[in-house]
């Protein structure tokens, strides 16, 4: 029988009937088996690396984006070159001072109550009464002593907008 190392370092050899790992002697003196290796065994050192779809898709990076109509991105390099000698020559235009920003800024900003034109406006009050509901009921513990988080604050605050809300929303649905 004639044996053949895969390369040098290689614990694996080949020969007529296929590949093996060869009888090794252990620190204690102990043999382990001779191990048989099944007929289609590729060794490690020649499998090839798993490349993901994410990958092979990175690599060959489509031109256009998805869904683009070739034409619409096809933009001869001529017409690219004059629009950036065009943006060049254009003045720059001037940037808003910061006083007029924070005069903006300083306004008081009323939030009108929101009504949502996309429910019907019956359900819309059906909820808005569930939440001064809500809103009633936190107002009970507030006032028999529990403490309460932020976000209950903030809702207790809210019914003002609540009641106005509903108030518009019946005047319209009557």
């Amino acid at each position: 029988m004639a044996h053949q190392y895969l390369d040098q370092g290689s614990a694996i050899l080949k020969d007529d009937k296929g590949y093996f790992v060869p009888a090794t002697q252990r620190a204690d003196g102990t043999w382990r088996k001779e191990r048989r290796l099944k007929n289609n065994y590729i060794p490690q050192d020649e499998v090839k690396l798993y490349e993901s779809k994410g990958k092979k898709f990175v690599a060959n990076k489509p031109t256009l984006p998805p869904g683009a109509p070739v034409a619409m991105v096809a933009v001869p390099k001529q017409s690219r070159q004059t629009k950036q000698v065009l943006t060049e020559k254009q003045p720059k235009q001037e940037k808003i001072k910061i006083p007029e920003v924070q005069k903006q800024m300083d306004k008081p900003v009323v939030k009108q109550p929101e009504v949502e034109t996309g429910t019907d406006p019956v359900k819309r009050v059906r909820n808005l009464k569930k939440k001064l509901k809500n809103i009633e009921e936190l107002e009970i513990k507030v006032s028999e002593g529990h403490s309460i988080d932020n976000d209950q604050r903030k809702k207790i605050s809210s019914k003002t907008t609540v009641i106005k809300e509903i108030a518009h929303l019946e005047a319209l649905v009557k």
